[in-house]
């Protein structure tokens, strides 16, 4: 286990009947973390995964994006086995429908107040969820703030930097990592610019800054799903939160079509979902510490 907890169980996630495509971890990376596949989610409709997000109030319910993209798009939840240190080995029973998401795509994101953000593809937008909510309840037009084709990526750039809690995004296909520039009040975030930062290669789809501490990191570093490249990369950032081009390396050398990208805040594992042919799958890596407190 990470942290000092003591003598915990830890346990596999068990071996699939039908399992998918194996991603390659780059050999950098592949002496401090392991790899597993928890399988397609059972319960979700025949569309695509988007992202996911373990949900605030209960770290046995997984929040993820169904029929990501389209206009029946939708936020499922199902439960979560863990073993004894906490990781994530599995799913118990079926995914029900807890709101209606149309376009919801890559990143889930909780802000301020529990409540949730997410990215719409191919409408450019992010829409806001308060908890508990079965729809938005806020929704902003990133188009004519200059974000181009659509988000796909968004993420709140953590704790231990100056701009720690303000908004990043990342459109598809082009790559381009954008500032958002946002203020709360009265339970929402009000989006009301972008400006475009640096652009990143392999159609990048959701990003995750790294926890801070986790091996074989020592500055900190985002992580990103390279969903046309088909594998999955690292970047330094730099003291703002921008992921410094030169410094990309691979995560996974090899891995068809990864899209979402999320740190379990109990485990530190990373879930990481494909966007592919069906029905998509969740692989999730340990080794990393768990992430700080959202903003």
């Amino acid at each position: 286990g990470q942290g000092g907890a003591g003598f915990c169980q830890e346990q596999q996630p068990p071996v699939l009947a039908e399992p998918g495509p194996v991603p390659t971890l780059a050999p950098e990376f592949s002496q401090f973390y392991q790899s597993y596949e928890l399988g397609p989610v059972p319960g979700m409709p025949p569309g695509h995964l988007g992202g996911c997000v373990v949900k605030f109030d209960d770290p046995g319910t997984l929040l993820l994006a169904g029929d990501s993209e389209q206009p029946q798009g939708g936020l499922y939840a199902i439960k979560l086995k863990r073993d004894g240190c906490g990781h994530i080995i599995g799913f118990e029973g079926t995914a029900t429908k807890v709101a209606s998401t149309p376009y919801i795509d890559a990143n889930l994101v909780y802000g301020k107040d529990d409540v949730l953000l997410y990215s719409q593809y191919p409408v450019n937008q992010v829409s806001q969820l308060l908890p508990g909510a079965s729809e938005p309840g806020k929704t902003a037009a990133l188009g004519g703030m200059g974000v181009d084709a659509s988000i796909g990526g968004l993420g709140f750039v953590p704790p231990g930097l100056p701009t720690a809690g303000s908004l990043r995004a990342l459109s598809w296909p082009g790559g381009n990592w954008f500032r958002l520039s946002s203020s709360y009040e009265g339970g929402w975030y009000e989006i009301t610019a972008a400006s475009k930062v640096t652009t990143l290669g392999g159609g990048p789809g959701g990003f995750a800054y790294v926890p801070k501490g986790s091996k074989g990191f020592p500055v900190q570093s985002v992580i990103v799903a390279e969903w046309s490249g088909d594998k999955v990369g690292v970047y330094e950032v730099d003291g703002e939160g921008e992921p410094v081009v030169q410094t990309r390396k691979d995560f996974f050398s090899s891995f068809l079509k990864p899209w979402g990208a999320y740190f379990d805040p109990i485990s530190g594992d990373y879930l990481f979902l494909t966007w592919n042919s069906s029905p998509d799958r969740v692989y999730v890596v340990r080794g990393f510490v768990p992430p700080p407190e959202k903003p």
